[in-house]
């Protein structure tokens, strides 16, 4: 269905940035392809992907100097 779906929101990357941090090439390059085509702006995904990395980070860092679980920081 997303396939085929031209409904893709023009605020959100999550697809696109979920994709490229699942590895899952073909399915990014839909997404980032859709969102270029429909006059986006590429730095904008990428913006939100380093948004995404840096949570992660300081997701990690909260385990690592607080002694907590994933499913503690993430809560």
């Amino acid at each position: 269905v997303n396939g085929l779906s031209g409904d893709v929101s023009g605020a959100s990357f999550d697809g696109a940035v979920d994709a490229m941090l699942d590895g899952k090439v073909g399915d990014f390059d839909i997404a980032f392809t859709r969102h270029c085509a429909s006059g986006g702006h590429p730095f904008l995904v990428l913006s939100s992907a380093m948004r995404q990395l840096q949570a992660i980070q300081v997701m990690r860092g909260q385990m690592e100097s607080g002694g907590r679980n994933a499913a503690s920081v993430v809560a």
